[in-house]
């Protein structure tokens, strides 16, 4: 019995927690460096978001705050190597896992 003299009965309850569909990536690319600006956007490596869901950007695999979607120029003088991570979020909120997408120029 509880304080007040009425009785506590307590049911169990089953939660299922399904995981966000992480999205599917070219998560290696190689592109030639050019001598003109060129401007290549990561989400061209990025297969469309599962029905329900949208892209989420991150700087790094453990970065707090999402980013606009990244771009990189392909002009350059030396060869580099650029990751950005990128997840799928469904309308509750429901973040995947981060898939790395790396792209050297």
């Amino acid at each position: 019995m509880g304080a007040c003299g009425a009785m506590q009965t307590t049911h169990p309850i089953r939660v299922e927690v399904q995981r966000a569909a992480t999205p599917t990536v070219t998560s290696n690319v190689t592109l030639c460096p050019t001598a003109v600006n060129a401007i290549v956007s990561f989400v061209s490596y990025v297969t469309t978001p599962t029905t329900g869901y949208t892209l989420r950007w991150y700087e790094t695999a453990v970065a707090p705050t999402a980013i606009a979607t990244p771009t990189v120029n392909l002009r350059v003088v030396t060869s580099t190597t650029i990751t950005r991570y990128v997840t799928q979020v469904n309308a509750f909120g429901c973040e995947s896992e981060r898939i790395p997408i790396t792209i050297k120029k």
